[in-house]
């Protein structure tokens, strides 16, 4: 029975360091800048397996192929909205007696005074 026990407990020592060798040679060719590369390898090796598991479920963003083109799809209706809502005022708006005069200054000089009408 001390037999059994000693290979299982070399076997997953071994299984350990050879999944910690393969999560870091990951890391390691993702080419990610020094200081990501370092704190991620930090959280492996301290955390023995849960940081590798953290690696390999929170580290590596995998969109997908399909999950991206959607993406892009949306792009294009959403900046189409975004435009349909800033294009200003439908109609004219009233404007005082006082500031009429500024009001004709402000669409002969610089084009403003489209939307404005004198009341």
């Amino acid at each position: 029975m001390d037999y059994i026990e000693h290979i299982l407990g070399i076997a997953l020592i071994v299984l350990y360091w050879l999944f910690t060798a393969v999560v870091t040679l990951r890391v390691l060719g993702k080419r990610t800048p020094v200081s990501v590369t370092l704190s991620w390898l930090l959280v492996i090796y301290i955390l023995p397996v849960v940081g590798a598991a953290l690696y390999l479920m929170l580290g590596e963003l995998n969109l997908g192929r399909q999950r991206a083109r959607r993406a892009e799809e949306m792009v294009e209706p959403f900046l189409s909205s975004i435009a349909e809502d800033f294009q200003g005022p439908r109609g004219s708006l009233p404007v005082a007696r006082w500031c009429r005069a500024f009001t004709r200054c402000c669409s002969s000089v610089w084009g403003l005074g489209h939307w404005v009408t004198s009341r």
